[in-house]
């Protein structure tokens, strides 16, 4: 494990760092002139989980070698024999399996899983700090014509370039600490194996002799880890075990004549690997190609296609003489264009001040968190105080993710009350957008959060076949490169061919504008000579899951946007944190979410259209 963990983690992570740097340096030298592609460094990490599969499905197995039952010498009575040299033994009788699988469960797979998590998460924070600098320098490069903007280019550049070292020396620092943690796992479970660690932890302790006061005891103590043996393979079991033929399988056909219940996350990693693109086509794509369909560019009058008559809405609001139209929430599902819509809308007011508030990743319930978050977007356009009553007249302001400013499990939503509390207070003179995910919206309203707004929605509805086949093929055109179909131009086709490949992303996003961009990447099978080759999506329907309680686990992530370990055990009311933090790993590992900051999660785009018609079924959301 040890080996497999230095490689896929420490080696793959500080080989990553070598790559920043490597363009780093290049850049510096030739700023003006191609670097390659931009280092994508917050790709998962990804260890052989089959092989780790296998090493805990052997440690189940191990206990099965085992005698049902085995008889030992009490500790106390091996002492007294050795003071006394007495003749008569007191002996106990334990169940030797099971008092070995609550031992593997309790010493080896739960530790197991906490050092591998922690594990993911050391690296991929570190990873992700050098991503957040690369980025903001690769957008800074396109703009390098304007003075300010080159020299704000050149300090970043330097920043960068002098944080490697640092991130090399935590890397460092953060596996020594690891490889000692797995050493201590193993001293652990050599902790337990004596006699009188045993006894104490045996499942079921059968005495030779003893009264009925004791008997009564030995019962109550039989109960108590009965309970906690069950508890921990309904927590942990579903989560950790491969079923164990499942290892020694490796094609379907081959997996359906063992006649076993297909594993959960065995259904939901063969529903993922149906939709992902071949990451070689993936690589051989230009970057500014990929930018155009999933990068954060700014939105224009060629990009906002399929909103006019909701921008017309928007556009009323402006000028309306009333002071309640001067707020407005934009609702929609994950992924309808609801951020990129709010930018839109904000640049068709008379203003030239925009200010966008974004939450944290990971979201936060906490009012002195947004105030300070608040003031900080504020300082540089006010003078004085950095508050609202303080800002330029008619400034528009952009309040991004309301779900991530409150958890559905506290229905207080103190954040989203001040909020409408400033929205009510200040719209008088000044313009206030507030975008929101449509479930959560429907939650936030029946716990009485906008009682107090007076606002009126503009409501994102998904994309019909026309509108996204205007989008997908305008974003296209604008790269300049050429577009096939089956082998011939996209032009050559007849019509009812070309509505028909549409008719294909319209289903497979379920309309959702984020989601067909990403399906339209997703769906390049080849790329050569400044021509892209472009197959239809197949047909998507979420896996028969019958676990129900994962169901509701990814709904959640439907309704809150991000979730980590942290939030998800207190919407679940979890007793231990490491219940989340399985979930959540095993998810990561079937692809079903992503990370967005080392310990952060969303779902993947490409499931996103499936699930919710799933959840939508079940009354999940």
């Amino acid at each position: 494990i040890a080996a497999e963990i230095n490689a896929a983690m420490f080696g793959e992570t500080a080989r990553r760092l070598d790559e920043a740097e490597k363009w780093l340096t290049h850049l510096k030298k030739s700023p003006a002139s191609g670097t390659g592609e931009v280092p994508n460094l917050n790709q998962s990490l990804n260890y052989d989980d089959l092989k780790i599969q296998e090493l805990l499905a052997l440690s189940e197995e191990a206990g099965e070698t085992l005698p049902e039952q085995l008889t030992l010498i009490e500790p106390e009575a091996l002492q007294d024999f050795a003071e006394n040299q007495t003749e008569n033994l007191a002996t106990i009788t334990i169940d030797t399996r099971a008092t070995y699988h609550f031992v593997v469960h309790e010493k080896w797979q739960q530790p197991l899983q906490k050092y591998l998590l922690a594990t993911y998460q050391s690296c991929m924070e570190i990873l992700s700090q050098m991503q957040v600098e690369i980025n903001e320098i690769a957008q800074r490069r396109l703009l390098l014509k304007r003075q300010e903007v080159a020299a704000d280019f050149d300090e970043r550049l330097r920043h960068a370039l002098d944080r490697i070292p640092d991130l090399r020396e935590q890397l460092t620092l953060e596996q020594k600490r690891k490889n000692e943690a797995l050493q201590d796992i193993v001293q652990q479970i050599n902790s337990v194996l004596n006699t009188a660690a045993i006894a104490d932890r045996s499942v079921r302790v059968l005495s030779k002799t003893y009264t009925a006061s004791a008997r009564k005891g030995l019962r109550r103590l039989v109960d108590q880890f009965r309970n906690k043996t069950g508890s921990l393979v309904y927590n942990y079991g579903n989560l950790l075990n491969t079923p164990k033929d499942l290892t020694r399988i490796q094609s379907e056909s081959e997996y359906d004549a063992v006649g076993l219940p297909e594993d959960t996350h065995y259904q939901l990693k063969r529903f993922v690997e149906s939709l992902t693109p071949k990451p070689e086509v993936l690589a051989r794509l230009p970057f500014f190609y990929k930018q155009l369909f999933i990068g954060k560019a700014a939105p224009t009058a060629d990009t906002l296609v399929g909103r006019e008559a909701e921008l017309r809405r928007a556009i009323e609001f402006w000028t309306s003489p009333n002071p309640d139209e001067h707020a407005f929430l934009v609702l929609g599902a994950p992924l309808a264009g609801k951020s990129f819509f709010a930018d839109a809308a904000a640049r068709h007011s008379k203003t030239e001040t925009i200010v966008k508030i974004h939450p944290p990743v990971n979201g936060t319930e906490s009012i002195a968190d947004f105030n300070k978050i608040l003031q900080k977007q504020l300082r540089p356009l006010t003078k004085g105080a950095p508050t609202l009553k303080n800002l330029p007249d008619g400034t528009v302001l952009i309040f991004e993710d309301l779900e991530l400013w409150w958890t559905r499990s506290r229905p207080d939503g103190k954040v989203i009350k001040h909020i409408v509390n400033l929205v009510e207070t200040h719209k008088n003179r000044l313009f206030f957008l507030l975008n929101c995910n449509e479930y959560a919206y429907r939650i936030m309203e029946g716990q009485g959060l906008f009682e107090w707004l007076n606002a009126p929605k503009i409501y994102l509805s998904p994309f019909d076949r026309d509108d996204l086949k205007r989008l997908l093929l305008s974003r296209h055109a604008s790269s300049g490169l050429s577009l096939r179909f089956k082998g011939k131009n996209l032009e050559d086709h007849a019509p009812q061919h070309i509505q028909k490949l549409m008719d294909r992303f319209t289903r497979a996003s379920n309309g959702l504008v984020g989601v067909a961009l990403h399906h339209w990447l997703s769906r390049v099978v080849d790329y050569q000579g400044n021509s892209v080759e472009i197959a239809p999506p197949p047909p998507i329907a979420f896996p028969p899951v019958e676990d129900r309680e994962l169901l509701v686990v990814l709904a959640q992530f439907v309704i809150h946007k991000h979730l980590d370990a942290g939030k998800l055990k207190m919407l679940f009311a979890y007793r231990e944190r490491i219940t989340a933090e399985l979930i959540i790993r095993k998810l990561h590992t079937d692809g079903v979410i992503l990370d967005t900051m080392g310990s952060t999660y969303e779902l993947n785009p490409l499931v996103l259209p499936a699930l919710l018609t799933r959840a939508r079924e079940l009354g999940l959301i």
